[in-house]
Protein backbone atom coordinates (compact mmCIF):
# COMPACT_ATOMS: atom_id res chain seq x y z
CA UNK A 1 0.00 0.00 0.00
CA UNK A 2 1.18 3.79 -0.60
CA UNK A 3 2.43 5.86 1.94
CA UNK A 4 -0.22 8.22 0.82
CA UNK A 5 -3.26 6.22 0.75
CA UNK A 6 -2.41 4.92 4.12
CA UNK A 7 -1.92 8.67 5.34
CA UNK A 8 -5.07 8.87 4.04
CA UNK A 9 -6.62 6.78 6.20
CA UNK A 10 -4.93 8.42 9.21
CA UNK A 11 -6.67 11.72 7.77
CA UNK A 12 -9.68 10.02 7.78
CA UNK A 13 -9.49 8.63 11.29
CA UNK A 14 -8.12 11.83 12.64
CA UNK A 15 -11.30 13.74 11.61
CA UNK A 16 -13.38 11.11 13.06
CA UNK A 17 -11.85 11.01 16.06
CA UNK A 18 -12.35 15.00 15.99
CA UNK A 19 -15.65 14.87 15.67
CA UNK A 20 -16.03 12.15 18.16
CA UNK A 21 -14.95 14.41 20.96
CA UNK A 22 -17.22 17.21 19.01
CA UNK A 23 -20.04 15.49 19.92
CA UNK A 24 -18.82 14.61 23.39
CA UNK A 25 -17.90 18.40 24.13
CA UNK A 26 -21.14 19.17 23.22
CA UNK A 27 -22.47 16.60 25.60
CA UNK A 28 -20.97 18.11 28.52
CA UNK A 29 -21.55 21.31 27.63
CA UNK A 30 -25.12 20.78 27.70
CA UNK A 31 -25.08 18.53 31.01
CA UNK A 32 -23.06 21.46 32.71
CA UNK A 33 -25.84 24.06 31.47
CA UNK A 34 -28.04 22.30 32.79
CA UNK A 35 -26.91 21.89 36.09
CA UNK A 36 -26.74 25.58 36.17
CA UNK A 37 -30.46 25.98 35.63
CA UNK A 38 -31.31 23.55 38.07
CA UNK A 39 -29.30 24.94 40.79
CA UNK A 40 -30.59 28.35 39.59
CA UNK A 41 -34.57 26.65 40.06
CA UNK A 42 -33.34 25.83 43.18
CA UNK A 43 -32.22 28.55 44.67
CA UNK A 44 -35.05 30.63 43.64
CA UNK A 45 -37.51 28.10 45.15
CA UNK A 46 -35.44 28.20 48.60
CA UNK A 47 -35.73 32.00 48.60
CA UNK A 48 -39.34 31.59 47.59
CA UNK A 49 -39.77 29.30 50.86
CA UNK A 50 -42.47 26.39 50.91
CA UNK A 51 -43.85 23.78 53.68
CA UNK A 52 -41.04 21.46 51.76
CA UNK A 53 -38.39 24.07 53.12
CA UNK A 54 -39.61 24.20 56.77
CA UNK A 55 -39.82 20.45 56.93
CA UNK A 56 -35.96 20.22 55.72
CA UNK A 57 -34.56 22.88 55.88
CA UNK A 58 -30.95 21.54 54.15
CA UNK A 59 -32.86 19.67 51.40
CA UNK A 60 -32.37 22.66 48.79
CA UNK A 61 -28.92 23.81 49.67
CA UNK A 62 -27.75 20.01 49.49
CA UNK A 63 -29.33 19.46 46.31
CA UNK A 64 -27.76 23.28 44.88
CA UNK A 65 -24.48 21.90 45.95
CA UNK A 66 -24.56 18.86 44.02
CA UNK A 67 -26.14 20.47 41.03
CA UNK A 68 -23.28 23.37 41.18
CA UNK A 69 -21.01 20.18 41.87
CA UNK A 70 -22.34 18.16 38.79
CA UNK A 71 -21.66 21.75 36.80
CA UNK A 72 -18.55 21.84 37.62
CA UNK A 73 -17.53 18.10 37.01
CA UNK A 74 -18.99 18.83 33.52
CA UNK A 75 -17.39 22.07 32.57
CA UNK A 76 -14.04 20.41 33.58
CA UNK A 77 -14.63 17.40 31.34
CA UNK A 78 -15.67 19.37 28.47
CA UNK A 79 -12.28 21.60 28.89
CA UNK A 80 -10.84 17.60 28.68
CA UNK A 81 -12.75 17.01 25.26
CA UNK A 82 -11.92 20.66 23.88
CA UNK A 83 -8.32 19.67 24.32
CA UNK A 84 -8.72 16.56 22.71
CA UNK A 85 -10.48 18.12 19.36
CA UNK A 86 -7.23 20.57 19.07
CA UNK A 87 -4.98 17.70 19.50
CA UNK A 88 -6.75 15.43 17.17
CA UNK A 89 -7.22 19.09 14.19
CA UNK A 90 -3.45 19.15 14.60
CA UNK A 91 -2.79 15.68 13.85
CA UNK A 92 -5.13 15.86 10.97
CA UNK A 93 -3.23 18.69 9.57
CA UNK A 94 -0.01 16.95 10.26
CA UNK A 95 -0.64 14.06 8.77
CA UNK A 96 -2.37 15.41 6.04
CA UNK A 97 0.19 17.88 5.17
CA UNK A 98 2.99 14.57 4.97
CA UNK A 99 0.03 12.73 3.18
CA UNK A 100 0.00 16.14 0.52
CA UNK A 101 4.16 15.62 0.29
CA UNK A 102 3.94 12.11 -0.49
CA UNK A 103 1.58 11.96 -3.21
CA UNK A 104 3.79 14.94 -4.88
CA UNK A 105 6.57 12.69 -3.73
CA UNK A 106 4.98 9.69 -5.97
CA UNK A 107 4.35 11.90 -8.54
CA UNK A 108 7.85 12.89 -9.07
CA UNK A 109 8.63 9.32 -8.58
CA UNK A 110 6.44 8.41 -11.47
CA UNK A 111 7.05 11.03 -13.53
CA UNK A 112 11.09 10.26 -13.16
CA UNK A 113 10.26 6.83 -14.11
CA UNK A 114 8.55 7.42 -17.21
CA UNK A 115 11.18 9.48 -18.56
CA UNK A 116 13.59 7.01 -17.70
CA UNK A 117 12.01 4.90 -20.03
CA UNK A 118 11.26 7.22 -22.66
CA UNK A 119 15.11 7.69 -22.71
CA UNK A 120 15.78 4.38 -22.51
CA UNK A 121 13.33 3.26 -25.73
CA UNK A 122 15.19 5.94 -27.55
CA UNK A 123 18.58 4.80 -26.48
CA UNK A 124 17.43 1.32 -27.78
CA UNK A 125 15.95 2.65 -31.36
CA UNK A 126 19.50 3.60 -31.94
Amino acid sequence: MKRSKRLKTLVELQGKLAALHEMRHAGYIARANQAAEEAADLARRAETGSPITDLFPDLYPRRILMANARESVNRVEAGREARMIATHTLRGKTVERAMREARAEEERESAEKDRIEAISRRFHEF
